[in-house]
Protein backbone atom coordinates (compact mmCIF):
# COMPACT_ATOMS: atom_id res chain seq x y z
CA UNK A 1 0.00 0.00 0.00
CA UNK A 2 1.53 3.27 -1.15
CA UNK A 3 0.77 6.75 0.16
CA UNK A 4 1.82 9.05 -2.71
CA UNK A 5 3.45 12.37 -1.76
CA UNK A 6 0.95 14.58 0.04
CA UNK A 7 -1.50 11.80 0.97
CA UNK A 8 -1.82 9.57 4.01
CA UNK A 9 1.61 9.42 5.64
CA UNK A 10 3.34 10.72 2.50
CA UNK A 11 4.82 14.19 2.84
CA UNK A 12 6.32 16.80 0.53
CA UNK A 13 9.80 17.51 1.91
CA UNK A 14 10.54 20.66 -0.13
CA UNK A 15 7.72 23.09 -0.86
CA UNK A 16 9.43 24.22 -4.08
CA UNK A 17 8.89 20.71 -5.48
CA UNK A 18 5.09 21.03 -5.22
CA UNK A 19 4.50 21.28 -8.98
CA UNK A 20 6.78 18.30 -9.59
CA UNK A 21 4.58 15.96 -7.53
CA UNK A 22 1.10 17.50 -7.46
CA UNK A 23 0.24 16.84 -11.08
CA UNK A 24 -1.00 13.85 -13.04
CA UNK A 25 2.22 12.70 -14.73
CA UNK A 26 4.58 13.83 -11.96
CA UNK A 27 2.61 11.76 -9.48
CA UNK A 28 2.82 8.72 -11.75
CA UNK A 29 6.58 9.17 -12.20
CA UNK A 30 7.18 9.27 -8.44
CA UNK A 31 5.03 6.20 -7.76
CA UNK A 32 6.66 4.26 -10.61
CA UNK A 33 10.12 5.00 -9.21
CA UNK A 34 8.96 3.85 -5.78
CA UNK A 35 7.72 0.55 -7.24
CA UNK A 36 10.91 0.04 -9.25
CA UNK A 37 13.07 0.61 -6.17
CA UNK A 38 10.87 -1.65 -4.03
CA UNK A 39 11.10 -4.52 -6.50
CA UNK A 40 14.87 -4.12 -6.72
CA UNK A 41 15.44 -3.78 -2.98
CA UNK A 42 13.44 -6.88 -2.07
CA UNK A 43 14.49 -8.98 -5.09
CA UNK A 44 10.96 -9.15 -6.50
CA UNK A 45 11.59 -8.28 -10.14
CA UNK A 46 10.48 -11.79 -11.09
CA UNK A 47 7.16 -11.49 -9.22
CA UNK A 48 3.85 -10.60 -10.88
CA UNK A 49 2.97 -6.91 -10.55
CA UNK A 50 -0.67 -6.19 -9.71
CA UNK A 51 -2.10 -2.69 -9.36
CA UNK A 52 -5.23 -1.61 -7.50
CA UNK A 53 -6.48 1.96 -7.39
CA UNK A 54 -9.60 3.63 -6.05
CA UNK A 55 -11.26 6.83 -7.32
CA UNK A 56 -8.40 9.07 -8.55
CA UNK A 57 -6.29 5.97 -8.01
CA UNK A 58 -7.96 4.48 -11.10
CA UNK A 59 -6.47 7.27 -13.19
CA UNK A 60 -3.13 6.74 -11.45
CA UNK A 61 -3.18 2.95 -12.05
CA UNK A 62 -4.07 3.23 -15.74
CA UNK A 63 -1.26 5.72 -16.36
CA UNK A 64 1.14 3.91 -14.06
CA UNK A 65 0.98 0.70 -16.08
CA UNK A 66 2.30 2.60 -19.12
CA UNK A 67 4.94 4.46 -17.12
CA UNK A 68 6.31 1.23 -15.61
CA UNK A 69 6.81 -0.27 -19.04
CA UNK A 70 8.49 2.90 -20.34
CA UNK A 71 5.55 4.18 -22.39
CA UNK A 72 4.92 7.35 -20.41
CA UNK A 73 4.18 10.57 -22.34
CA UNK A 74 7.36 12.41 -21.40
CA UNK A 75 10.15 10.12 -22.62
CA UNK A 76 10.01 7.95 -19.54
CA UNK A 77 12.86 5.62 -18.64
CA UNK A 78 12.29 2.13 -20.01
CA UNK A 79 11.80 0.35 -16.71
CA UNK A 80 10.46 -2.73 -18.48
CA UNK A 81 8.10 -3.60 -15.62
CA UNK A 82 5.09 -5.39 -17.03
CA UNK A 83 1.79 -5.29 -15.13
CA UNK A 84 -0.20 -8.53 -14.95
CA UNK A 85 -3.50 -7.12 -13.75
CA UNK A 86 -5.18 -3.86 -12.77
CA UNK A 87 -8.11 -3.59 -10.36
CA UNK A 88 -10.03 -0.29 -10.67
CA UNK A 89 -12.57 0.66 -7.98
CA UNK A 90 -14.79 3.69 -8.53
CA UNK A 91 -13.41 4.50 -11.97
CA UNK A 92 -12.81 8.09 -13.03
CA UNK A 93 -10.43 8.83 -15.90
CA UNK A 94 -10.57 12.65 -15.51
CA UNK A 95 -11.52 13.44 -19.10
CA UNK A 96 -15.10 14.28 -20.01
CA UNK A 97 -16.72 11.34 -21.78
CA UNK A 98 -18.40 11.81 -25.18
CA UNK A 99 -21.73 10.64 -23.77
CA UNK A 100 -24.45 12.26 -21.70
CA UNK A 101 -23.68 11.67 -18.01
CA UNK A 102 -27.41 11.47 -17.22
CA UNK A 103 -27.58 8.32 -19.34
CA UNK A 104 -24.58 6.58 -17.79
CA UNK A 105 -25.78 7.57 -14.31
CA UNK A 106 -29.30 6.17 -14.67
CA UNK A 107 -28.51 2.68 -13.33
CA UNK A 108 -27.16 4.26 -10.13
CA UNK A 109 -30.34 6.31 -9.82
CA UNK A 110 -32.35 3.13 -10.31
CA UNK A 111 -30.34 1.15 -7.75
CA UNK A 112 -30.58 3.92 -5.16
CA UNK A 113 -34.27 4.50 -5.82
CA UNK A 114 -34.93 0.77 -5.39
CA UNK A 115 -32.96 0.73 -2.11
CA UNK A 116 -35.12 3.50 -0.60
CA UNK A 117 -38.35 2.63 -2.43
CA UNK A 118 -38.42 -1.14 -3.19
CA UNK A 119 -40.57 -2.18 -6.15
CA UNK A 120 -43.03 -5.04 -6.17
CA UNK A 121 -42.85 -7.90 -8.69
CA UNK A 122 -39.31 -7.08 -9.86
CA UNK A 123 -35.90 -7.71 -8.33
CA UNK A 124 -33.38 -4.92 -7.91
CA UNK A 125 -31.06 -6.61 -10.41
CA UNK A 126 -33.76 -6.76 -13.07
CA UNK A 127 -34.83 -3.19 -12.29
CA UNK A 128 -31.27 -1.97 -12.81
CA UNK A 129 -30.85 -3.86 -16.08
CA UNK A 130 -34.17 -2.52 -17.35
CA UNK A 131 -32.93 0.99 -16.57
CA UNK A 132 -29.66 0.29 -18.38
CA UNK A 133 -31.47 -0.98 -21.48
CA UNK A 134 -33.72 2.08 -21.50
CA UNK A 135 -30.74 4.41 -21.00
CA UNK A 136 -28.76 2.85 -23.85
CA UNK A 137 -31.65 2.95 -26.32
CA UNK A 138 -34.65 5.28 -25.93
CA UNK A 139 -33.09 7.69 -23.43
CA UNK A 140 -29.77 8.26 -25.22
CA UNK A 141 -31.72 8.88 -28.43
CA UNK A 142 -33.96 11.42 -26.69
CA UNK A 143 -30.92 13.24 -25.29
CA UNK A 144 -29.33 13.34 -28.72
CA UNK A 145 -32.49 14.84 -30.24
CA UNK A 146 -32.79 17.37 -27.41
CA UNK A 147 -35.73 19.75 -27.72
CA UNK A 148 -36.65 18.11 -31.02
CA UNK A 149 -37.49 14.84 -29.25
CA UNK A 150 -41.11 14.01 -30.26
CA UNK A 151 -41.94 11.86 -27.19
CA UNK A 152 -40.52 13.84 -24.28
CA UNK A 153 -43.50 13.08 -22.05
CA UNK A 154 -43.12 9.34 -22.51
CA UNK A 155 -39.37 9.49 -21.84
CA UNK A 156 -39.94 11.62 -18.73
CA UNK A 157 -42.49 9.09 -17.43
CA UNK A 158 -39.94 6.28 -17.70
CA UNK A 159 -37.20 8.40 -16.14
CA UNK A 160 -39.51 9.13 -13.20
CA UNK A 161 -40.20 5.41 -12.80
CA UNK A 162 -36.54 4.36 -12.74
CA UNK A 163 -35.12 7.33 -10.84
CA UNK A 164 -37.92 8.07 -8.39
CA UNK A 165 -37.71 11.76 -9.34
CA UNK A 166 -40.94 13.48 -10.41
CA UNK A 167 -41.66 13.73 -14.12
CA UNK A 168 -42.07 17.51 -13.96
CA UNK A 169 -38.49 17.88 -12.69
CA UNK A 170 -37.14 15.89 -15.64
CA UNK A 171 -39.13 17.96 -18.12
CA UNK A 172 -38.09 21.24 -16.51
CA UNK A 173 -34.43 20.20 -16.78
CA UNK A 174 -34.71 19.01 -20.40
CA UNK A 175 -34.37 15.33 -19.38
CA UNK A 176 -31.00 15.94 -17.64
CA UNK A 177 -30.05 15.15 -14.04
CA UNK A 178 -27.10 16.34 -11.94
CA UNK A 179 -26.29 13.62 -9.41
CA UNK A 180 -24.95 15.88 -6.65
CA UNK A 181 -27.11 18.99 -6.96
CA UNK A 182 -30.23 17.28 -8.26
CA UNK A 183 -30.74 13.59 -7.56
CA UNK A 184 -29.11 13.58 -4.10
CA UNK A 185 -31.53 16.28 -2.91
CA UNK A 186 -34.66 15.27 -4.83
CA UNK A 187 -35.17 11.53 -4.25
CA UNK A 188 -36.22 11.87 -0.59
CA UNK A 189 -37.20 15.53 -0.70
CA UNK A 190 -40.66 14.75 0.68
CA UNK A 191 -38.97 13.42 3.83
CA UNK A 192 -36.61 16.37 4.11
CA UNK A 193 -33.56 14.17 3.52
CA UNK A 194 -30.49 14.37 1.28
CA UNK A 195 -28.55 11.36 0.02
CA UNK A 196 -24.85 10.74 0.48
CA UNK A 197 -22.99 11.58 -2.75
CA UNK A 198 -20.43 8.88 -1.97
CA UNK A 199 -23.02 6.35 -0.80
CA UNK A 200 -26.68 6.91 -1.57
CA UNK A 201 -27.83 4.60 1.20
CA UNK A 202 -26.84 7.23 3.78
CA UNK A 203 -29.05 10.24 4.42
CA UNK A 204 -29.08 13.40 6.52
CA UNK A 205 -31.45 16.25 7.30
CA UNK A 206 -31.51 18.47 4.21
CA UNK A 207 -32.11 21.70 6.13
CA UNK A 208 -31.43 24.75 3.89
CA UNK A 209 -30.74 26.85 7.00
CA UNK A 210 -27.70 24.73 7.89
CA UNK A 211 -24.74 25.94 5.87
CA UNK A 212 -22.70 23.22 4.20
CA UNK A 213 -19.20 23.75 5.53
CA UNK A 214 -17.49 21.19 3.33
CA UNK A 215 -18.84 19.14 0.41
CA UNK A 216 -16.98 16.05 1.60
CA UNK A 217 -16.92 16.36 5.38
CA UNK A 218 -20.62 17.32 5.42
CA UNK A 219 -21.62 14.50 3.08
CA UNK A 220 -24.15 12.14 4.74
CA UNK A 221 -21.93 9.13 4.02
CA UNK A 222 -18.43 10.57 4.35
CA UNK A 223 -19.34 12.38 7.56
CA UNK A 224 -20.23 9.02 9.10
CA UNK A 225 -17.38 6.76 8.07
CA UNK A 226 -14.36 9.07 7.85
CA UNK A 227 -14.04 9.25 11.68
CA UNK A 228 -14.36 5.45 11.77
CA UNK A 229 -11.50 5.07 9.27
CA UNK A 230 -9.26 7.37 11.29
CA UNK A 231 -10.10 5.52 14.50
CA UNK A 232 -9.38 2.17 12.84
CA UNK A 233 -6.04 3.52 11.64
CA UNK A 234 -5.21 4.48 15.22
CA UNK A 235 -5.93 0.92 16.35
CA UNK A 236 -3.83 -0.44 13.48
CA UNK A 237 -0.89 1.69 14.59
CA UNK A 238 -1.10 0.06 18.02
CA UNK A 239 -1.36 -3.42 16.52
CA UNK A 240 1.66 -2.88 14.26
CA UNK A 241 3.61 -0.95 16.91
CA UNK A 242 4.00 2.15 14.72
CA UNK A 243 5.56 4.76 16.98
CA UNK A 244 5.93 7.68 14.55
CA UNK A 245 4.07 10.86 15.51
CA UNK A 246 3.21 11.54 11.87
CA UNK A 247 -0.56 11.64 11.34
CA UNK A 248 -2.21 9.91 8.40
CA UNK A 249 -4.18 12.53 6.50
CA UNK A 250 -7.50 11.26 5.22
CA UNK A 251 -8.49 14.17 2.97
CA UNK A 252 -5.96 16.87 2.07
CA UNK A 253 -7.72 19.82 0.41
CA UNK A 254 -4.52 21.76 -0.13
CA UNK A 255 -3.22 18.96 -2.34
CA UNK A 256 -6.58 18.28 -3.96
CA UNK A 257 -7.29 21.89 -4.91
CA UNK A 258 -3.82 22.61 -6.32
CA UNK A 259 -3.46 19.34 -8.25
CA UNK A 260 -2.83 19.78 -11.98
CA UNK A 261 -5.15 17.27 -13.67
CA UNK A 262 -3.96 17.87 -17.24
CA UNK A 263 -2.44 14.96 -19.11
CA UNK A 264 -0.63 14.26 -22.37
CA UNK A 265 -1.74 10.66 -22.59
CA UNK A 266 -5.20 9.84 -21.29
CA UNK A 267 -5.71 6.99 -18.80
CA UNK A 268 -7.84 5.15 -21.37
CA UNK A 269 -5.10 5.45 -24.04
CA UNK A 270 -2.48 4.24 -21.58
CA UNK A 271 -4.61 1.27 -20.58
CA UNK A 272 -5.33 0.32 -24.19
CA UNK A 273 -1.62 0.55 -25.07
CA UNK A 274 -0.68 -1.66 -22.14
CA UNK A 275 -3.18 -4.33 -23.13
CA UNK A 276 -1.90 -4.20 -26.70
CA UNK A 277 1.70 -4.75 -25.58
CA UNK A 278 0.91 -7.33 -22.92
CA UNK A 279 -1.30 -10.12 -24.28
CA UNK A 280 -1.95 -11.50 -20.79
CA UNK A 281 -2.78 -8.33 -18.84
CA UNK A 282 -6.31 -8.19 -17.42
CA UNK A 283 -8.42 -5.31 -16.09
CA UNK A 284 -11.27 -5.33 -13.57
CA UNK A 285 -13.70 -2.38 -13.31
CA UNK A 286 -15.49 -2.50 -9.95
CA UNK A 287 -18.22 -0.14 -8.73
CA UNK A 288 -20.57 0.37 -5.82
CA UNK A 289 -24.16 0.52 -7.05
CA UNK A 290 -24.99 3.36 -4.64
CA UNK A 291 -21.98 5.49 -5.57
CA UNK A 292 -23.37 8.76 -6.94
CA UNK A 293 -19.85 10.12 -7.52
CA UNK A 294 -18.16 7.57 -9.81
CA UNK A 295 -21.18 5.67 -11.03
CA UNK A 296 -21.43 2.08 -12.15
CA UNK A 297 -22.69 3.24 -15.55
CA UNK A 298 -19.58 5.38 -15.96
CA UNK A 299 -17.43 2.30 -15.29
CA UNK A 300 -19.42 0.23 -17.79
CA UNK A 301 -18.86 2.93 -20.40
CA UNK A 302 -15.11 3.18 -19.73
CA UNK A 303 -14.75 -0.59 -19.82
CA UNK A 304 -16.40 -0.83 -23.23
CA UNK A 305 -15.24 2.42 -24.89
CA UNK A 306 -11.50 2.51 -24.14
CA UNK A 307 -10.40 0.20 -26.97
CA UNK A 308 -9.70 -2.67 -24.57
CA UNK A 309 -9.69 -6.39 -25.40
CA UNK A 310 -13.08 -7.33 -23.94
CA UNK A 311 -12.01 -10.95 -23.41
CA UNK A 312 -9.66 -9.65 -20.70
CA UNK A 313 -12.01 -7.11 -19.11
CA UNK A 314 -14.24 -7.84 -16.12
CA UNK A 315 -17.00 -5.61 -14.72
CA UNK A 316 -18.21 -6.05 -11.14
CA UNK A 317 -20.94 -4.14 -9.30
CA UNK A 318 -21.55 -4.35 -5.56
CA UNK A 319 -24.25 -3.36 -3.02
CA UNK A 320 -22.27 -0.47 -1.54
CA UNK A 321 -21.09 3.06 -2.33
CA UNK A 322 -17.84 4.69 -3.48
CA UNK A 323 -15.94 2.43 -1.08
CA UNK A 324 -17.42 -0.90 -2.12
CA UNK A 325 -15.68 -2.75 0.72
CA UNK A 326 -18.08 -1.14 3.23
CA UNK A 327 -20.84 -3.43 4.47
CA UNK A 328 -20.49 -7.14 5.20
CA UNK A 329 -22.34 -8.36 2.09
CA UNK A 330 -20.44 -6.12 -0.32
CA UNK A 331 -17.12 -6.74 1.43
CA UNK A 332 -17.48 -10.52 1.08
CA UNK A 333 -18.46 -10.32 -2.60
CA UNK A 334 -15.71 -7.83 -3.45
CA UNK A 335 -13.01 -9.77 -1.57
CA UNK A 336 -14.00 -13.00 -3.31
CA UNK A 337 -13.90 -11.38 -6.75
CA UNK A 338 -10.60 -9.61 -6.07
CA UNK A 339 -8.91 -12.84 -5.00
CA UNK A 340 -10.25 -14.69 -8.03
CA UNK A 341 -9.16 -11.89 -10.37
CA UNK A 342 -5.62 -11.57 -9.00
CA UNK A 343 -5.17 -15.35 -9.02
CA UNK A 344 -6.25 -15.43 -12.67
CA UNK A 345 -3.62 -12.81 -13.51
CA UNK A 346 -0.66 -14.82 -12.19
Amino acid sequence: FIDPVGTGLGRLIQEKARKEFYETHGDVRSVSKFIEQFLARYNRRNSPVLLAGESYGTTRSALLAGELMGAGPEKADTMGISVSGIFLLGSHFIEKLPVEASATDLITMAATNYFHNPKENISQKDFIEEAFKFASTEYITALFLGDACPNKEEIADKLAYYSGIDKTYWLRHHLHMDMQKGFAHKLLEDKGLALGFYDGRYTCNDDPEIMEANVIADDPAMGQYTPAFQTAYGLMRQELNITSDRISKGLVFDVNMTWNREFKTSPAQSLAGCMRRNKQMKVFFASGLYDLCTTAGNARYLATHSNLDQTRVTIGEYPSGHMAYLGKESFDLLAKDMRAFFESCI
